[in-house]
């Protein structure tokens, strides 16, 4: 597979006030041993901003990047779901061969989390394909994603009844049960409100009618809650606090089936620690040189061989810093900060590796091509020329061990990985994010508002097989965080 088939679907959105997040899936190759994947990012800051080597430290950004990798989720549709021999529904109604397995409360656990899970993913592509159509949709649309939802959630509902008569003894699995059950109740629901509001922003006409079997389904689920004694619903005039905590608690308890555990080591103290001996090793050499040369001429406990053995201790120190300083910025700085290492979810094996590595860059030793790409339109160039920036770079190489991927249970396609970058660093030295603008009227001016943004451009290139994709990012900030991310892609192979 090659990188624009899966890169061009990178997610990049705004996750809160203060951080983006950039999400990669990286498929994997069962037929090679190794499957390696570079993300390479170039943060293109202004100077007034004060973000340089003296005053944001690489600790900074590592503590600014956080980030985790996941399998990804099995792609089902609806009527996969329901009729599919890799569903979970079909699975777990097959309770009489789980029944037979020794470690059967982990099976039960898995396939009923995986159910959860793969509802979530369904239901968002369902709607997010609606949406990207571009189109309005229908009553018959809108009638069988309420029948189909209906169906899924009778079938899960029966089962989950039997399961828990016939085959579930602990306390522990029946409240995993329930919390399924209730994390895709609020699934449904959640997805069904966007799902309204989207028939409300495409259809004009008959749009009460379109909304009708959407609003029924709503309406059951809501009703269904209620009847079964979940704690928690929406207060028109409360503040929702633990609503919104509780779903939250569910959404990690039922996903964290995909979740790999990972495992981060500094580096690299020993190379580092090697190459500064290797520099005072040479700095060494260098007095002990000057000592031979000056006590073969003039002897020992000879004045000479006294000024030669001072200057040796003088230029020995010097000459050991300049070494040490030299090696760092030549050779240390091609070591990674931090590698990460990935097990499955036991941690019985590795799965792979990622290293990470942070630097402030010169704008010459910047590729041409991602230059080129940062000044892309007038207004970024002009800026540029005009104020100046400092160049950093984050750099993150994935090595995943394809054969090591365990092949029971659903099939894994590809990981996932998300990182999220802090911004909050770049805010502190801001102006204020409105200012005065004065305009003439008809008789005299007024005094209106105007919103002071900046702009922190990225580039972003993601290689695989010796071919490239770019993606220029550009963060539109003020004083409270982000407003928002503007994305261009461009795809380009390597001669």
């Amino acid at each position: 597979m090659i990188a624009q088939e899966f890169f061009k679907d990178a997610s990049i959105r705004v996750h809160d006030r203060n951080q983006f997040e950039i999400k990669i899936d990286y498929p994997l190759n069962s037929h090679e041993k190794v499957t390696s994947y570079q993300v390479d990012a170039f943060f293109f800051i202004p100077y007034h901003l004060n973000i340089n080597q003296a005053t944001y430290k690489k600790t900074d950004f590592i503590n600014d990047v956080h980030g985790y990798i996941r399998f990804k989720t099995p792609k089902m549709t609806m009527g996969d779901i329901l009729t599919s021999s890799a569903s979970p529904l079909l699975i777990l109604g097959q309770w009489q061969e789980l029944e037979m397995q020794d470690n059967l409360t982990d099976a039960l656990e898995y396939h009923i989390k995986m159910f959860g899970c793969i509802m979530k993913s369904t239901l968002r592509d369902y709607v997010e394909g609606l949406r990207d159509r571009h189109k309005e949709i229908e009553t018959e649309e809108a009638a069988n994603y309420a029948r189909q939802i209906k169906k899924i959630l009778h079938v899960w509902r029966l089962l989950k009844h039997d399961l828990d008569k016939r085959i579930v003894r602990t306390r522990h699995m029946k409240q995993m049960l329930q919390y399924t059950d209730e994390y895709v109740s609020y699934l449904v629901e959640e997805y069904s409100y966007r799902l309204v509001r989207l028939v409300e922003n495409t259809k004009k006409s008959d749009c009460l009618k379109v909304k009708g079997p959407i609003m029924d389904l709503l309406r059951s689920e809501i009703s269904y809650r209620k009847d079964s004694g979940y704690p928690l619903a929406p207060d028109v005039n409360g503040d929702n606090e633990q609503l919104i905590f509780r779903r939250s608690v569910l959404k990690k308890h039922i996903s964290n089936i995909l979740f790999l555990t990972i495992r981060s080591i500094k580096e690299p103290k020993i190379a580092k620690e090697a190459a500064y001996a290797v520099a005072a090793g040479c700095a060494m050499i260098v007095a002990t040189v000057i000592a031979f040369l000056f006590q073969k001429k003039y002897g020992d406990f000879t004045l000479p061989f006294f000024i030669a053995l001072v200057v040796g201790y003088m230029f020995k120190d010097r000459l050991k810093d300049f070494m040490r300083n030299y090696i760092q910025n030549k050779f240390i700085t091609r070591f990674y900060d931090i590698r990460t290492f990935i097990y499955d979810l036991k941690k019985r094996g590795r799965l792979g590796v990622c290293s990470e590595m942070f630097r402030f860059v010169r704008r010459k030793d910047v590729p041409a091509e991602i230059l080129r790409i940062r000044n892309m339109d007038h207004i970024t160039s002009m800026d540029n020329e005009a104020n100046g920036e400092n160049i950093l770079t984050y750099q993150k190489v994935i090595r995943l061990y394809s054969k090591r991927i365990p092949k029971k249970g659903y099939p894994v396609f590809g990981l996932s990985d998300i990182m999220r970058f802090n911004v909050a660093y770049l805010l502190k030295y801001m102006d204020d994010p409105v200012t005065d603008i004065y305009v003439l009227n008809d008789e005299d001016y007024q005094v209106i508002p105007g919103k002071r943004v900046y702009h922190v451009n990225i580039v972003l290139r993601f290689c695989a097989k010796e071919r490239n994709q770019y993606r220029r990012l550009r963060l539109v900030l003020d004083k409270n965080g982000i407003k928002r991310i503007e994305s261009q892609m461009k795809e380009e192979n390597d001669d």
